[in-house]
């Protein structure tokens, strides 16, 4: 006999869809209730504590667990979509949610209708390219500043906050990195210091101290540069030990981790014995990096056995380290001699790299709710602008779409630009026009500064339709038939 907390039902036919559909009604539901002209904030139980009564799509849609295991998976299944997204581009998260339960809707009528599965995901796939060619066909390739202020006003919603982040980006610079603290005192601060960034990030979800944003962020933490691959308990354990050993500060790992050795961070991590960040060295001229990154970070490459490790003499220290699954910032190095370092280096972009600056941005407010929102919504806007800069711009309020479905005959693109607008009567509209939700005028969106991160737009089109695809191939489920707790 199988134990009894592993066997499964098997579930098909209407049943399944059913309830796939209704694990797609609800997290719509839950994403627009806080989206758009008309929208509210949700109210989510606490089981310790006080309830939260929020307007953050994020942490609405993370709250969101059903009882029924199909209804549940086909949220997980969407809200990964949504994540994906935040991690690519920082923003569009409901947008991205929205179009996946509206493309689900439109895609799998078509497999009702009796088009093969295949045949319709291959459809779908193709609808996906045309969509993002005429994203690039009709964006603003080079944004001004003001265009850059427009869209940090769209994301997060504030003037204060939008003239914040642009002076914060102009700082920073092209080589240079933004980041977003919080800070007890009810304002607002933008500071420029010397950092080291680049574009590699945690080598796992779990890794990440704060699971909801997905960022790490240490004060003071030990810095190991490790340029040898680390497979093996045997070559890391030893090193991890003396330093925990040393003090509680957290642990900023540089090396190529994997196997047996990056599954026993991991566990030791999630069961909080262990606070650390792994990041992998970036591969072009990874031995020139792998130098840079030690001698910012006042230390040496670590090439002896792991049981020889000295904290004292083999771990580096910096001021504080931010980050995410994308990016890592060093932020105040103790090296001495940096300037005499990076005179003799030649190539322009460890130079860059070496002397490039940060923009730290401190929020703060009088209460832990509105301090996390308000960091959530400045995270957002600082994101938006920076791909706004590399990636361009489009057309905000939902216009973008509302013309592509035009002239794809997309229907489901329409319904973004709906729910924000309540606008029914577009069909006459120039393609330059929408509506300012907030001033109820109209007319055309760049002049009244409605604008959106091309890059935003084009993610939450990709991941979203990804997330549909996956729904609409789903023809037979398994759940357990006993809660396995």
């Amino acid at each position: 006999m199988p134990k009894r907390n592993l066997v499964r039902n098997v579930i098909h036919g209407d049943e399944l869809l059913d309830r796939i559909a209704h694990g797609v009604d609800c997290i719509e539901l839950v994403a627009t209730s806080a989206y758009g002209n008309n929208s509210g904030n949700v109210l989510i139980e606490s089981r310790y504590g006080e309830p939260t009564v929020s307007h953050d799509g994020i942490t609405n849609v993370a709250s969101l667990v059903l009882d029924d295991a199909i209804s549940n998976a086909a949220v997980s299944i969407i809200r990964q979509a949504s994540s994906k997204t935040d991690a690519n581009a920082g923003d569009a998260t409901t947008l991205t949610i929205l179009l996946a339960c509206c493309a689900y809707r439109y895609w799998s009528n078509r497999v009702n209708e009796g088009s093969p599965i295949r045949k319709v995901q291959v459809e779908m796939s193709m609808a996906v390219s045309r969509i993002i060619n005429l994203i690039d066909a009709h964006k603003i390739a080079n944004p001004t500043i003001d265009d850059l202020r427009n869209v940090a006003l769209v994301s997060a919603g504030s003037d204060s906050i939008a003239e914040g982040v642009i002076y914060a980006v102009q700082q920073a610079g092209d080589n240079g990195s933004v980041t977003v603290v919080e800070q007890l005192e009810p304002r607002i601060d933008v500071d420029v210091i010397k950092g080291l960034s680049f574009k590699s990030g945690l080598t796992a979800v779990a890794l990440a101290k704060d699971l909801q944003s997905l960022k790490t962020v240490y004060d003071n933490p030990y810095v190991v540069v490790i340029p040898k691959q680390v497979t093996r308990n045997d070559d890391i354990l030893p090193i991890l030990d003396r330093l925990v050993r040393a003090g509680k500060r957290g642990i900023v790992l540089i090396a190529d981790v994997s196997g047996q050795a990056l599954e026993t961070i991991v566990s030791n991590k999630l069961s909080g014995k262990l606070d650390i960040a792994v990041v992998a060295p970036l591969s072009n001229n990874r031995d020139e990096f792998i130098n840079d990154v030690a001698f910012y970070c006042n230390t040496k490459p670590f090439t002896g056995r792991a049981d020889e490790f000295d904290v004292d003499k083999d771990a580096g220290s910096i001021d504080n380290a931010y980050i995410t699954m994308n990016e890592t910032v060093l932020n105040g190095t103790h090296a001495e001699g940096l300037d005499d370092y990076v005179a003799n280096i030649t190539d322009d972009k460890r130079r860059k790299m070496l002397t490039g600056k940060t923009s730290r941005i401190s929020v703060g407010a009088a209460t832990d709710v509105e301090r996390h929102d308000l960091r959530l919504r400045v995270d957002d806007a600082v994101c938006a602008v920076r791909t706004a800069q590399t990636e361009g711009v489009c057309l905000g309020g939902g216009v973008e779409l509302r013309n592509i479905a035009s002239e794809l005959g997309l229907d489901y693109l329409y319904t973004p630009y709906r729910i924000l607008t309540g606008d029914d009567n577009y069909s006459d509209r120039p393609k330059t026009d929408g509506i300012d939700t907030l001033t109820g005028k109209t007319g055309n969106m760049r002049e009244l500064g409605i604008l959106d991160s091309a890059k935003a737009i084009k993610e939450a089109v990709i991941n979203a339709h990804s997330a549909a695809s996956q729904l609409i191939s789903i023809t037979v489920a398994l759940p357990f038939k006993e809660d396995m707790e």
